[in-house]
């Protein structure tokens, strides 16, 4: 599934685990996670299975709802581990972005859980 620009963002619903693979070189892998209710609690769990790989995790949405889609949030520690927990700013759609950081890409796990 293309999934490299907020445009072409696969829909993975909450609650699911999904292992994916990330190209090399700077690549983005987006995700639709729909629209989520201002107040809610939400997490979302970024881990890289390769050596190596180095992904950072961004939160988009749209604050104002001129379809301009704005970073809310993200996580970019050093390694292979990402973790977001907080709560939904505002009611609309949202997306996450993850991104290579570190060069090299490789297989992940990630998910998301918002009530």
């Amino acid at each position: 599934v293309p999934n490299q620009s907020i445009t072409e963002a696969a829909q993975l619903p909450g609650g699911w685990l999904t292992e994916a693979y990330m190209c090399g070189g700077g690549m983005s892998d987006w995700f639709s996670m729909g629209d989520l209710v201002q107040g809610d609690d939400l997490y979302i769990g970024l881990i890289g299975e390769s050596f190596g790989t180095d992904l950072d995790l961004h939160v988009w949405g749209d604050p104002d709802g001129d379809n301009m889609f704005e970073r809310m949030t993200s996580s970019a520690d050093f390694g292979n581990v990402e973790e977001i927990d907080t709560t939904v700013p505002h009611s609309g759609r949202f997306y996450f972005e993850v991104r290579d950081f570190g060069g090299y890409g490789g297989y992940y796990d990630i998910g998301w859980s918002s009530p």
